[in-house]
């Protein structure tokens, strides 16, 4: 444990905070019931089959920041840490939203969508101006 690189511990807590966490908020604040009857691990398992694919595909726009300087793990660490910070938005905003106001699940889905295309634009944003250089 010790030979670990802070941005692994870095990429490690903020893979659990964009997967598992915001799909059990999610799950708990849209459907209760579910939530309460489920077992742990399909409940593990649900919460990450909601968040992983926006992580994969913010991840997988983020491997267009062309940066050189990089070895292949340092880039995997730093791409997939960039990911999970746009995702962050999406995943943790229809929750903010259900908080404090009665929305049913189709209406969080289209504030997700909403803050993911925000999100995505600003990530393609700072990808192309980082290439100009």
């Amino acid at each position: 444990m010790n030979g670990l690189q802070p941005i692994t511990w870095g990429f490690v807590v903020m893979l659990l905070l964009v997967t598992i966490v915001p799909g059990y908020l999610l799950i708990f604040l849209f459907n209760e019931q579910l939530f309460l009857e489920v077992d742990t691990m399909k409940l593990l398992f649900l919460s990450v089959s909601i968040t992983m694919p926006l992580w994969s595909f913010n991840t997988f726009v983020c491997f267009f920041n062309k940066e050189d300087q990089m070895s292949v793990m340092e880039r995997l660490q730093f791409n997939g840490f960039l990911g999970a910070f746009f995702t962050f938005l999406p995943l943790y905003t229809p929750a903010l939203v259900k908080l404090f106001s009665d929305i049913d699940i189709d209406s969080a889905i289209y504030i997700s969508g909403g803050t993911e295309l925000f999100s995505l634009l600003v990530c393609i944003y700072s990808i192309f101006a980082g290439n100009k250089k």
